[in-house]
């Protein structure tokens, strides 16, 4: 479990508004207190809060590789298999954060349907201008954003968009959560505005505003199952 957190907007450089990551990491402090950063590019700044799994020494975050930026939670069930498949990338580090920079890198946003496993994350394409959040298939693994103008903010709780900002509760999120919680926040939070990515989407951010799309969806799959099967 790490903490994620980040601020876009084109109109003004990410210089101007980056002291506000501080306190949004503040409060993702309790996800990640093995490590955290933040980086500054152009018109994102990013965040990230770390609980330290896999190379300890060399997977320090917000990881950057050319044109590419990321700020990522969660674990890839098949990392092995993706750097097999990317072997004339040039690795430095054994975390899976990187490839999933080396995935973006070699696919575009292709690279998610090749994920297997449970994230959230926010990668930054200078080159483009343009910034993606990605949301797991089963949205194991949350992240919360808030579009105020023209600005987009995000992080993985939604009380970390809170800081410096006058937010009303939303009571009937509040009463879904009291009275049904394994069925609440996936696509509302207690706080008016504050949205939750849902499952198996990508949030698409460029000049031209936002882009939710869907990159998955669960289907029923008929299958003959033997009796023999069952049993098994």
């Amino acid at each position: 479990m790490c903490g994620i957190a980040g601020i876009v907007r084109f109109d003004r450089p990410a210089s101007t508004f980056a002291s506000r990551l501080a306190p949004m990491r503040a409060r993702l402090r309790h996800r990640g207190p093995d490590g955290e950063g933040e980086l500054i590019i152009s018109h994102a700044a990013l965040a990230h809060t770390r609980l330290a799994m896999v190379d300890v020494e060399g997977g320090a975050q917000p990881m950057q590789s050319g044109n590419l930026s990321l700020t990522y939670n969660g674990e890839l069930y098949n990392d092995r298999e993706l750097r097999a498949q990317l072997s004339d990338y040039p690795f430095r580090t054994h975390c899976d954060a990187e490839t999933i920079l080396a995935a973006w890198a070699r696919w575009g946003e292709k690279a998610i349907e090749r994920l297997d496993g449970m994230f959230a994350f926010f990668l930054w394409d200078e080159a483009r201008q343009t910034g993606f959040a990605v949301r797991d298939r089963l949205g194991v693994k949350p992240l919360a954003y808030l579009q105020d103008g023209a600005e987009l903010s995000f992080a993985s709780e939604a009380r970390a968009l809170l800081e410096g900002r006058s937010i009303k509760p939303d009571v009937e999120a509040i009463v879904e959560y009291l009275v049904a919680p394994a069925f609440s926040g996936v696509s509302r939070s207690p706080f008016r505005g504050v949205r939750y990515l849902p499952p198996g989407h990508l949030l698409r951010i460029d000049r031209s505003g936002l882009h939710l799309q869907r990159y998955w969806q669960w289907a029923p799959r008929e299958e003959q199952v033997t009796p023999e099967e069952l049993r098994e």
